[in-house]
């Protein structure tokens, strides 16, 4: 208890500087409410042979068709997938902020944290937890979802994409590149960053789930290349949805 009120304070403190440095901005932060217990239970290594690649088709759901998504070989909490697919893409050099411990997600902040309503959280989800940055300046989260069934874990993907899903804006001056989800079995990732670390994410998680659903990219940041998504002020060009 005395960790995560340590990490509430420091999130807190972080947040409010940058709102008063950014006076006015209009975005919302995340609360955070969380445990570390990692039990070691699936298999996420660094296979660079993946089929995570793809191009966009510009409907909003882009990046390749991987099979039947309802068979995984993911097994373990969500906890102890994200914990794996953190240790694959360090292993792989893949440069990302310093970041909290895995936080899990209550039913009331689910929706600021994932994009799912807490009723939805209640009637699809057993457990949710993400990786973000300590440091507010940085747009870059990582979530892993353990879905009731696989039904459940498609309904959350699209849920998250949708309009009322997954807000890519609540950052405070900083945007994330692209925001990307994809689900496995009973499993769903969620995975807000700059592009490379969103594609290496999904590599990791492909080569880990072996079938996957199609992956759908469904926020992209368009900026003068002045702007990393990752720290500074983010210019406030063309940004939104792919829908």
């Amino acid at each position: 208890m005395k960790t995560r009120k340590i990490i509430s304070i420091v999130v807190i403190i972080a947040m409010a500087l940058m709102l008063v440095a950014c006076g006015s901005a209009d975005a919302r932060g995340s609360d955070t409410n969380g445990s570390a217990d990692n039990n070691t239970d699936s298999n996420i290594d660094n296979s660079t042979e993946s089929n995570a690649g793809g191009s966009e088709n510009g409907d909003g759901n882009e990046d390749g068709n991987y099979g039947n998504q309802s068979q995984s070989n993911l097994t373990g909490s969500a906890e102890d997938i994200l914990n794996q697919l953190l240790d694959a893409l360090n292993q792989a050099g893949i440069k990302m902020p310093m970041a909290l411990p895995p936080l899990d997600v209550t039913g009331d902040l689910s929706q600021n944290e994932i994009g799912l309503s807490e009723a939805d959280f209640e009637r699809l989800v057993v457990s949710a937890y993400y990786s973000q940055a300590a440091i507010a300046t940085f747009a870059h989260q990582i979530i892993m979802v353990q879905a009731k069934d696989a039904a459940a874990a498609a309904e959350i993907k699209n849920l998250v994409s949708g309009k009322n899903g997954y807000d890519a804006m609540k950052w405070v001056c900083v945007i994330p590149q692209s925001v990307a989800t994809v689900e496995s079995g009973e499993y769903v990732m969620i995975v807000a960053s700059r592009n490379e670390v969103v594609d290496a994410a999904l590599e990791a998680f492909a080569a880990a789930a072996g079938n996957m659903g199609d992956v759908n990219r469904f926020f992209e940041h368009i900026d003068d290349g002045s702007n990393s998504g990752m720290g500074g002020m983010a210019p406030l060009l063309p940004v939104g949805r792919v829908d």
